[in-house]
C-alpha cells in the first residue's frame, strides 16, 4: 500500500465510518453554497419554468415561504446542494457494498465520480436535471441496501420506496422512464439470470403500479419521448469526450464484467445497470448522457479496484473511440479529442511497462484527468457563466423596480425582445408580462418596456388608466 493510502488508512480509522460519511457529506455541501451564492438569477431557459410557477415537486415548498424572488432562487441552488452532496455519500456506500475493500479507495469513488462533472454542473441550475443525477445513485444504492438487509420488513419497506421513486422519477422528468426501465430490467437481471433475490416484487411493482396509475388518472399519460437515430453517433461521441474516453473503458469493463466468474452479482449487477441506462439515456438527449455518465466513470474505478486492468481491454477501448471519433469528427473537440487519446496512449504504456503498483498508475491517471475535466467545470465554466448571466440581468433588475407589482395594475408588455419576459416575470410575480411585436399590438391601457433610439430600456405608460394608476403609485 502506497503512503498516501496508508495515511488515508489512518484518517479513517480515527474518524470512523460515521465521521468520514459526514465529511463526504459536509465539504461537498459546503463547496456547492459557496458556488451557489454566486448566482442570484436563473441564467439558462429552463430554469425560469421553475423559477416562475411552482410546478416542480422539489420547490414548490419555497413559493409559500419566501416572497423575494432572489432568495428563492438561492433557497432552491441550496436544496440541489444537498442532493448533490448526497451523491458522494450513497457512492461511498455503493463501493463498499460492492467489494471496494480500502477506505481511500472507496473515498477516491466518491470525490471522483459521486462529486463529478454532471454533479458540479447541473446541480447549479434549478432544472429537473438535478433529479436526473440524484436519482441513478439512490436507485442502485437502495438496490444493494435491499440486497444485503436480512429483515423481512425492512426489505419490504425498502422495496416499497423504491416503487413509490420509480413512479415518482417521471413526474418530476418523462424522459427519466429510462431510468425505471433499466432499473427494473435489473431487478429481473439480478432475480432470473444471476439468481440472487434482492427488491421484493410483490412490494415493489404494488407501489409502482398504484402511483403510476394514480398519477396517470390525475395528470394524463406520461409520454416517454425517444430522441432520433440520427444524432446517436453525435451523443455517442459528446459521451466519450465528457468522460475523457473513461466512460467508453466503463463500457468495455461491463462487458468483461460479464464475462469473468470471479465477478461479484452486485458488480454484475452494477455493470447491466450503467449499461443499460446510459445506452438508453445516450438516445434521449445530451444532458441525459452527462448525467448517466456518472455511473460508467464510478464502475470503470471498481472494476479496477477489484480486478485490475489488462491490456487487451485498454485497446478493444481504444479502437472503440477511434471508430467513434472518425465517424463523427469535429474541428471544434480537437484538443478534448487530443486529450483523450493522450490518456489512452499514456495508460497503454504504464500498463505494459509497470509491474509493481499497476492499478495504482492507472487510477491516478484516470483521477487526474476526471478531477481536471470536473474542476474546470465548477470553478471555471460555472463562475463565468454566472458573470455572464449577471451582466446580461443586470439592466433588466432595474427595469423591473419600476413594474408595479399589484394584481389591479394593468398589463405590462414587451416590444420585441421574448428573452426579456420569463426573467421580468421571474422578478414580478404578481404582473401580467406579455410580449408583442409592435406598439399597434398594444392595447389602450398599459404599461411598455422597449429599447429607444440609443439601446436603453424604457419602462413607460400607455393610456390614460395607465398613467393614472402610475401616478396613484407614486403618491
Amino acid at each position: 500500500m502506497t503512503s498516501f493510502g496508508k495515511n488515508l488508512d489512518t484518517l479513517y480509522r480515527r474518524l470512523g465510518n460515521g465521521g468520514l460519511i459526514f465529511l463526504l457529506f459536509a465539504v461537498p455541501l459546503f463547496v456547492h453554497v459557496m458556488l451557489s451564492l454566486r448566482m442570484s438569477l436563473p441564467s439558462l431557459p429552463e430554469e425560469f419554468a421553475p423559477a416562475s410557477l411552482p410546478v416542480e415537486i422539489m420547490y414548490s415548498p419555497f413559493y409559500f415561504l419566501i416572497d423575494n424572488p432572489v432568495v428563492r432562487y438561492r433557497s432552491m441552488l441550496i436544496m440541489n446542494g444537498v442532493f448533490a452532496a448526497l451523491i458522494p455519500l450513497l457512492t461511498y456506500k455503493i463501493t463498499l457494498s460492492l467489494g471496494v475493500e480500502k477506505a481511500w479507495q472507496r473515498t477516491l469513488c466518491a470525490v471522483i465520480a459521486g462529486a463529478g462533472t454532471a454533479v458540479l454542473t447541473y446541480t447549479k441550475f434549478i432544472t429537473t436535471e438535478t433529479l436526473s443525477v440524484f436519482f441513478p445513485f439512490l436507485f442502485f444504492w437502495l438496490f444493494i441496501r435491499t440486497s444485503d438487509v436480512k429483515n423481512l420488513f425492512l426489505r419490504f419497506l425498502l422495496s416499497l420506496i423504491a416503487g413509490a421513486l420509480s413512479a415518482l422519477a417521471p413526474v418530476a422528468d418523462s424522459r427519466l422512464w429510462v431510468l425505471v426501465a433499466a432499473f427494473i430490467l435489473t431487478v429481473l437481471y439480478s432475480r432470473f439470470i444471476l439468481r440472487v433475490k434482492t427488491i421484493s416484487f410483490i412490494a415493489f411493482f404494488s407501489s409502482f403500479a398504484v402511483l403510476t396509475a394514480f398519477h396517470v388518472y390525475t395528470n394524463g399519460f406520461i409520454l416517454w419521448g425517444v430522441g432520433d437515430a440520427a444524432p446517436y453517433v453525435e451523443r455517442l461521441y459528446h459521451f466519450a469526450v465528457s468522460t475523457w474516453g473513461i466512460g467508453v473503458l466503463g463500457i468495455i469493463l461491463c462487458v468483461s464484467a460479464f464475462r469473468r466468474a470471479d465477478s461479484p452479482p452486485a458488480l454484475k449487477a452494477f455493470a447491466f445497470f450503467a449499461l443499460v441506462y446510459n445506452a438508453a439515456a445516450i438516445g434521449q438527449g445530451l444532458s441525459h448522457i452527462d448525467s448517466a455518465s456518472p455511473l460508467l466513470v464510478l464502475f470503470a474505478f471498481c472494476y479496477v479496484f477489484i480486478h485490475g486492468l489488462e491490456f487487451n481491454r485498454l485497446l478493444i477501448t481504444a479502437i472503440t473511440l477511434g471508430i467513434i471519433f472518425a465517424v463523427n469528427y469535429s474541428r471544434a473537440l480537437i484538443s478534448e479529442v487530443s486529450a483523450v487519446f493522450c490518456l489512452i496512449a499514456l495508460l497503454f504504456v504504464l500498463v505494459s511497462c509497470a509491474v509493481r503498483y499497476r492499478s495504482h498508475i492507472i487510477t491516478f491517471c484516470m483521477s487526474i484527468a476526471m478531477l481536471y475535466f470536473s474542476i474546470n467545470s465548477a470553478f471555471v465554466f460555472l463562475p463565468e457563466e454566472a458573470r455572464r448571466a449577471e451582466a446580461r440581468n443586470a439592466e433588466t433588475v432595474i427595469i423591473s423596480e419600476f413594474v408595479f407589482n399589484s394584481a389591479d395594475a394593468p398589463p405590462t408588455y414587451i416590444i420585441n425582445n421574448a428573452n426579456l419576459a420569463p426573467l421580468l416575470r421571474f422578478l414580478n410575480n404578481n404582473t401580467v408580462i406579455k410580449t408583442a411585436g409592435s406598439f399597434d399590438e398594444l392595447p389602450e391601457d398599459c404599461f411598455v418596456i422597449f429599447r429607444n433610439e440609443t439601446g436603453e430600456l424604457i419602462f413607460e405608460p400607455r393610456g390614460e388608466r395607465a398613467i393614472a394608476f402610475a401616478i396613484s403609485q407614486e403618491e
